[in-house]
C-alpha cells in the first residue's frame, strides 16, 4: 500500500470519526432537551406549602442522573435543596448550539414540606431567566401579596435577564404563565436572542 493511499484512508477515517462525534453530540442535546421537558412537566405540578419532597423526588426519580443535592440558605437558615440540572454539553464546542443550562430546584424544611421551587434557564454568554416561588420569600416581600397578577416580573435592560417572583397562592393560569419556558434554546441553531423567547408567557406582567 502506497503512502498516498494510506494518507487518504487515514483522512477518511478521521472525517468519519468527526461526523459520528458531531452527530452524537447533536443527538445527545436533543435527548437532554426532551428529558428536561419531561422533568419540567412533572416539576411544575408541585406547589410550595403543600407538596412534600418525598412525593416530588419519587415522581422525579427517572431523572436521578441529572440530580444534584445541596443546601439552600433562606433568610439565615439552611434547608435541603434538590436540583435537576440539564446541559447541552458538547454541541457548543462545535459552534452548533449555544451552551445552555436548565435547572429546577426544590427546597424543603425538616418536616418534608416544599417551601421553595425555582426554575432557571441560562444561555451563555448573556441570557438568563429565573422563576421562583417561596413561602419564605413571600412572607418577607409584601409586594408579592399586593400584586394583583400573582407574580412580579423584572427585566433588566437590555433584555438579557429576567426574574419572576411567583406568589405561592397564585392561580393555575398565572402559574402556567410563570412556568411557560420554551426549551427550544437547547437545540436552536442561533440560540435565543432575548429573554422573551425563553419565557414568552409573562410579557403582560412585566414590572415597569
Amino acid at each position: 500500500m502506497t503512502r498516498h493511499k494510506c494518507f487518504k484512508i487515514s483522512l477518511g477515517v478521521t472525517a468519519a470519526t468527526i461526523v459520528v462525534w458531531m452527530a452524537t453530540c447533536i443527538l445527545y442535546s436533543c435527548y437532554v432537551r426532551c428529558e428536561a421537558e419531561r422533568c419540567f412537566r412533572i416539576f411544575s405540578r408541585f406547589r410550595t406549602g403543600s407538596s412534600t419532597i418525598e412525593e416530588a423526588t419519587k415522581a422525579l426519580r427517572p431523572f436521578r442522573r441529572f440530580e444534584v443535592d445541596g443546601t439552600a440558605r433562606l433568610y439565615g437558615s439552611d434547608y435541603p435543596l434538590h436540583t435537576y440540572l440539564f446541559k447541552n454539553e458538547g454541541t457548543h464546542l462545535l459552534g452548533i448550539f449555544h451552551p445552555t443550562y436548565f435547572q429546577v430546584g426544590l427546597t424543603s424544611r425538616p418536616d418534608g414540606v416544599v417551601i421553595e421551587m425555582s426554575a432557571s434557564l441560562f444561555q451563555m454568554p448573556f441570557h438568563s431567566v429565573t422563576t421562583r416561588e417561596s413561602i419564605v420569600e413571600s412572607q418577607h416581600i409584601q409586594a408579592l401579596h399586593d400584586s394583583s397578577s400573582g407574580m412580579i416580573v423584572s427585566v433588566f435592560d437590555p433584555p438579557m435577564k429576567m426574574n419572576v417572583s411567583l406568589n405561592p397562592l397564585a392561580s393555575d393560569v398565572v402559574r402556567k404563565s410563570a412556568y411557560g419556558y420554551d426549551l427550544a434554546c437547547f437545540t436552536a441553531l442561533h440560540g435565543c436572542q432575548t429573554v422573551y423567547e425563553i419565557l414568552p408567557t409573562v410579557k403582560q406582567h412585566i414590572t415597569k
